[in-house]
């Protein structure tokens, strides 16, 4: 018998797959035991990753679930810190998503202003984005990006939203967001409306002739301006 045979993790192996038709696909997407499963593999990794960056500075590294952010000096070093994370998750059997993942050089110092007060409030006040949190943290958003015009702020919660569960009871406050959305971020329509279909499938609440009339309102305004938008996809050889 081997050292991993008969110990903690290998019967929680056993147990998850039990729970999948003694399938090894991972980990089942839904159970809230998923979650505290899945936050075990993390705070692992958060371990691994500090042996190896035991000197970069507490906030500038920031983890939410599986999304990372990680801020360093120069483009050589992000280069370093994103194989070591890649390297990590795949000692586990694990893989990042490359569409999710980029390294971005930020110029401005209000972007992190904003990016930190939405940081504050989700790591200061953790649990699921659901009623009067959700509709908070909707509304901060909105008043950053008023605040901050030329910042990316709605893509940013938007990306945080769709990593987050919405219940059918938020699907009102939802489309009002994401209808405010489609107005002051019409770069993020291929997002929003990645977040509506998400959303419809999830809860069967989503109300399509509120979205359907403000979105055929929203295109025809902006074709008498000249305005439009392309969408683009690339193709993969098989």
């Amino acid at each position: 018998m081997g050292y991993y045979d008969g110990s903690f993790a290998d019967r929680l192996d056993v147990l998850v797959r039990s729970c999948n038709r003694n399938q090894t696909i991972g980990i089942p997407i839904g159970p809230e035991t998923s979650r505290i499963i899945a936050e075990i593999i993390s705070a692992r990794i958060d371990a691994d990753f500090k042996g190896h960056y035991s000197s970069l500075l507490p906030g500038s590294v920031d983890r939410l679930q599986d999304d990372w952010a990680v801020g360093v000096g120069t483009l050589e070093a992000a280069e370093k810190v994103l194989s070591t994370i890649s390297g990590l998750y795949r000692s586990y059997g694990l893989d990042i998503n490359g569409s999710k993942t980029s390294i971005q050089h930020i110029v401005a110092t209000q972007q992190a202003v904003w990016i930190s007060e939405i940081g504050a409030f989700l790591s200061h006040r953790p649990g699921a984005l659901r009623g009067a949190r959700l509709r908070e943290f909707l509304n901060m958003c909105l008043r950053l990006q008023a605040d901050y015009g030329s910042e990316p702020v709605i893509n940013y919660a938007l990306s945080v939203i769709e990593n987050s569960q919405i219940g059918r009871a938020d699907v009102e406050a939802m489309e009002s967001f994401l209808l405010k959305a489609s107005i002051v971020a019409p770069n993020s329509m291929d997002r929003i409306c990645r977040i509506i279909l998400n959303l419809q499938h999830h809860t069967k609440s989503v109300s399509a002739k509120r979205i359907g009339e403000r979105f055929v309102h929203l295109a025809e305004r902006n074709l008498e301006k000249g305005q439009c938008y392309r969408a683009h996809s690339s193709g993969h050889e098989g």
